[in-house]
């Protein structure tokens, strides 16, 4: 399948958003269901994450939502269907189709009312499906220090102070919009990324970059080193 960028960006932008429509979250593995036979995708970009999800499970039906035309063009080689949507104003028609898992990863974060979006989007889950929802933390010590020690908030083309994020959750509030759109969670996860001042010293290699994971995951609070919440919830 080959690679397309967006001609309306410049290239640097082009490229990223090539990169991130494209990135496969294998990283919510253990949240899926057994059964994914039917599954709704919220900002699905260019289908990667549900090209590998096909790979692994039988899913007879894949819908996507996307904003961006281009990824949509490139999402539709995966999906049975993608709608292009801006879920900022509007509901999608997704008739009387109903599924048993929904994918909202890293894009309520980008929306002006995530709560009433997962209120709608429960009512596309088949009675026990499944919602996966996965959130950056905005406590991370990438934002947390500079903020603390130089009062610094500074957005960017990428990453936890995407100029594109409307809403920033911690780890409290990220299971607070989950729970008050009318789910029960029912396990949840983290990705991290944990500062590696071993390796400034030219100390690198698998062993020093085990000894650093131990000492950072002991020094530091779990806030600092967590990168996103990954969260499983059912109706």
């Amino acid at each position: 399948m080959s690679e397309t960028t967006n001609p309306a960006l410049p290239p640097r932008l082009a490229q990223h958003a090539a990169d991130y429509f494209g990135h496969i979250r294998t990283e919510i593995a253990p949240l899926l269901p057994e059964a994914s036979r039917r599954v709704l995708e919220l900002g699905c970009g260019g289908g990667g994450t549900m090209q590998w999800l096909r790979a692994a499970r039988p899913v007879e039906r894949a819908v996507g939502l996307e904003l961006d035309p281009s990824a949509a063009a490139r999402a539709r080689q995966v999906f049975d269907a993608v709608r292009e949507v801006d879920l900022n104003q509007q509901r999608p028609d997704l008739g009387d189709e109903r599924f048993d898992l929904v994918l909202a990863l890293d894009v309520l974060e980008h929306l002006v009312d995530p709560w009433s979006t997962l209120g709608w989007v429960r009512e596309t889950l088949v009675p026990g499906g499944t919602l996966i929802v996965s959130l950056p933390n905005v406590a991370h010590y990438s934002v947390a220090l500079p903020l603390a020690l130089k009062g610094a908030w500074d957005y960017a083309d990428e990453g936890l102070l995407d100029r594109t994020h409307l809403r920033f959750f911690n780890r409290a509030t990220a299971r607070a919009l989950v729970e008050q759109a009318g789910f029960v969670v029912t396990r949840t996860g983290t990705t991290s990324i944990i500062p590696d001042p071993i390796a400034r010293l030219g100390l690198e290699g698998a062993r020093w970059r085990w000894y650093n994971k131990r000492l950072m995951e002991t020094l530091l609070p779990e806030r600092w080193i967590t990168l996103q919440y990954l969260i499983a919830a059912t109706r």
